[in-house]
């Protein structure tokens, strides 16, 4: 067996590269399309999150209620 350092969990290894999302260790959060995680939980709707990863940006009530119609249009009953 090659000389391997033992590291719990996935500790210090990468599983892939990502422009969607950062996990910041040090300030303990992730960071999506730019913005926290856990404020965008708080404060969208999953749609909204859902145009954010898809777009890049969080849609205007416009895009927002376009986007849902679509959505409801091409979702399954």
């Amino acid at each position: 067996m090659p000389d391997q350092k033992f590291a719990p969990g996935l500790e210090g290894i990468i599983a892939a590269d990502t422009k969607v999302s950062y996990l910041d260790v040090e300030h303990e959060e992730i960071i999506i399309k730019g913005y926290d995680l856990i404020e965008l939980a708080q404060k969208l709707s999953y749609p909204d999150v859902a145009y954010l990863l898809i777009h890049g940006s969080i849609p205007t009530k416009g895009k927002a209620r376009d986007f849902c119609n679509k959505l409801s249009q091409n979702g399954a009953v």
